[in-house]
């Protein structure tokens, strides 16, 4: 299970979320990912992947106590790429129809029915989102260019060191690292006492990918941000996959 967080919104962690699912599914074949949106209230892995989203997880916890695997199987949309996707909420004032502990529910049990679960949170630091951190075996934070989305990563990688969080599990990822905000990536590793796992380039195709409908590893394989993806996913494969 890979949680996908940030935190702040508009860092890029959706599209993140998408071609990190989209690149692992490209690696395991179809119908080995799943992909949960667990941005209750504003989650657009539906609109990212322009799937139709007729079912969602309010469906899946209609009766969770009672639902089976095959059921939740058959919740799940499939995107053409082979992905499966659960999408979130229509609607905010759905979002009170789910719970976090609902949400790491249906997390555990996709974790038994798929090699690989990603989840794409939202960008709120709560009690929530913590919980399904904590059932998480990865969690990949996504730190943009700009001094605020580097700020509210440090005060969520200290409240989770304050928490005994354990951080090994963490992977940080810079998105649009060849943005004209020109950090310097070893200052930004000195400021969250985290190593930088990977970068991912700023891209003119990934608007065009998004108003697509196709994830960029798929939209243009040979782009830089393609490979970008491609090779973040490679941190990520099961043990004796080969990428």
């Amino acid at each position: 299970v890979i949680s996908v967080m940030s935190g702040k919104g508009g860092a890029g962690k959706t599209i993140t979320a998408t071609n990190l699912a989209a690149a692992l599914t490209d690696d395991l074949g179809p119908d080995r990912v799943a992909l949960v949106d667990a941005d209750l209230q504003f989650g657009d892995v539906a609109l990212m992947l322009q799937i139709d989203p007729t079912r969602t997880n309010v469906d899946a916890v209609a009766d969770l106590d009672d639902l089976s695997e095959p059921r939740l199987d058959a919740l799940l949309l499939r995107h053409e790429s082979g992905l499966r996707v659960l999408p979130a909420p229509l609607v905010p004032a759905s979002a009170d129809k789910v719970s976090p502990k609902d949400v790491v529910r249906l997390v555990e049990m996709l974790r038994a029915m798929y090699p690989v679960v990603v989840v794409d949170t939202a960008p709120i630091f709560d009690d929530g989102l913590i919980m399904l951190l904590e059932h998480s075996d990865e969690v990949l934070m996504v730190v943009d260019m700009d001094l605020p989305s580097v700020k509210n990563a440090k005060i969520a990688l200290d409240t989770l060191r304050a928490i005994s969080f354990d951080l090994s599990t963490v992977k940080v990822v810079v998105n649009r690292a060849n943005s004209k905000a020109r950090l310097d990536l070893a200052e930004l590793e000195r400021a969250l006492g985290e190593p930088i796992a990977g970068t991912i380039p700023s891209d003119r195709l990934i608007p065009q990918s998004v108003n697509e409908g196709v994830p960029a590893v798929a939209f243009s394989p040979r782009s830089k941000v393609a490979k970008a993806c491609a090779a973040l996913a490679a941190h990520f494969l099961p043990d004796g996959t080969d990428p």
